[in-house]
């Protein structure tokens, strides 16, 4: 079978043409404007563009776990995308989410869950066969890559590409050797040089 069709160009006239976007936002830094300005675009949303945005937030904003929630009243899968080329529905959304991103990538919050998760794979399961349990499991993998990564949080491994200097220092030894006729004898011990050649 020839492979010639790989190289024909789409016809333009069947692409799909893109609905106008609505202007980019410059959203403002300070928490306070930033609240004025939802206040503001909120109030010029219809019903059921706030009901939706109500379950988008409840939902991280994951539209179709939102869309189920809301369960089509008023708004289908693609309401929320037309709503997004309108200037008041996507500045509110896009405020949202950059809130919820600096919640995300707090690291205080980020350090509490690595040792929630942590405590949770060190918490022991019951393990069942057929039903009837016969011990229980604890998740070691798990726990071990979580505190791996609490650990270099903390500056307790070495930075990549840190050269790690180990120098080991032995002490002197004095060794006392008797003969058969019970005479003793002194000898120094010769140092030896612990180094690895490179």
């Amino acid at each position: 079978m020839s492979d010639d069709w790989l190289d024909t160009a789409p016809r333009q006239d069947l692409l799909p043409t893109s609905a106008p976007s609505a202007p980019p936002i410059e959203l403002p830094t300070t928490y306070p404007e930033r609240v004025a300005l939802v206040e503001d675009c909120w109030s010029r949303l219809s019903l059921p563009q706030k009901t939706f945005l109500t379950a988008l937030r409840e939902h991280r904003f994951n539209a179709r776990a939102a869309n189920r929630a809301v369960n089509g009243v008023n708004s289908t899968n693609g309401s929320h995308t037309k709503w997004m080329h309108e200037k008041d529905y996507s500045t509110i959304v896009k405020v949202w989410r950059a809130g919820y991103a600096e919640d995300a990538l707090n690291r205080d919050r980020l350090l509490a869950r690595q040792d929630d998760i942590v405590e949770t794979a060190l918490t022991p399961k019951p393990v069942f066969w057929q039903g009837v349990p016969i011990g229980e499991d604890i998740d070691l993998s798990v726990a071990a890559r979580a505190n791996e990564v609490l650990m270099r949080s903390a500056g307790m491994f070495p930075k990549e590409g840190a050269d790690v200097g180990v120098s080991v220092q032995l002490p002197t030894i004095n060794v006392e050797l008797t003969t058969r006729k019970k005479e003793t004898i002194e000898a120094t011990a010769v140092e030896v040089d612990p180094t690895v050649p490179s």
